[in-house]
Parts: C-alpha cells; sequence; structure tokens
C-alpha cells in the first residue's frame, strides 16, 4: 500500500505489481497525512526518508497518525539517514546542511532523537538498527 503524504489523487499499483501476482494485494491511496487518517489493517507501516523532511510539530503528527493506524502489536519501520550515526557522522552533517537548506524544513535527528518522538507518539518500544549504508538510512523498528 502507498500512501501520499500530500493531496493527491490515487494512482493505480505499478504493472510490475500486477506481474509479480500482488496486483490484488496492494492498493494506492491519495491524501495528506496531516489531515486524513492513514487506511487501517497493517501489520507494518514503512516510512522511508520522511521524518527528517519535517520539523518537529510535523514529525510527531505523522508518527501519531502510523500509531493511529497500527494495531496492538504493529510495527513501524523508520528508514531515516540519522545525525550522529557512528561511521558517517561527518558526511552525514554536511548533507543534511546542504539538502535541509534547500528544503527549507526539518532536522537531522538523532536515533535517540527520533526514539523519543516515537515515545511521544505512542509506541511501546524502538531500537535502532545498524545498516551499511548509514548515509542513506539507518534503521529504527517501533512496536505498538
Amino acid at each position: 500500500m502507498h500512501f501520499a503524504p500530500r493531496p493527491a489523487r490515487p494512482r493505480p499499483p505499478p504493472a510490475r505489481f500486477a506481474a509479480d501476482g500482488l496486483g490484488d494485494r496492494i492498493a494506492t491511496v491519495g491524501g495528506s497525512v496531516f489531515g486524513d487518517p492513514l487506511p487501517m489493517g497493517a501489520d507494518a507501516i514503512s516510512l522511508v526518508r520522511i521524518l527528517h523532511d519535517h520539523d518537529d510539530d510535523e514529525a510527531l503528527a505523522i508518527l501519531k497518525a502510523v500509531r493511529a493506524a497500527l494495531p496492538a502489536g504493529g510495527t513501524l519501520l523508520v528508514g531515516e539517514p540519522m545525525a550522529e550515526t557512528p561511521g558517517a557522522r561527518a558526511v552525514t552533517q554536511a548533507y543534511f546542511g546542504l539538502y535541509l537548506f534547500a528544503m527549507g524544513s526539518g532536522r537531522p535527528r538523532t536515533p535517540a532523537e527520533n526514539a523519543d518522538l516515537l515515545g511521544r507518539a505512542g509506541f511501546s518500544r524502538s531500537r535502532f538498527v545498524r545498516t551499511r549504508m548509514p548515509l542513506v538510512a539507518s534503521l529504527i523498528v517501533a512496536t505498538v
């Protein structure tokens, strides 16, 4: 399932989903995470390179919307480049400086700052998972 972060009309699933036998299991949904509820019924939701584009209040609103859509025991996967990531600190600082200047909003967050937002959004646990390419994304797994 794909949920657009800003108002949009739903697009049909890519032809490759049908070719892979997934056409009847995936739907696209247009809407705004800031004004429309997320579709219910998923066991897991992923946010990939989303939170760092938003200031804290908007990031918290996104996480609360995800939390509301997940059932008890549901999982959120957050794939983000994160500030202060061991092995990528200098590069991520340079990247965030330029990227967020161009975006005009958002901020780099450490894994601990992301975990704090997750807790404030109602997630009971979260854990940081190192990746082989932390500049591209590290992973936080959060559960309801």
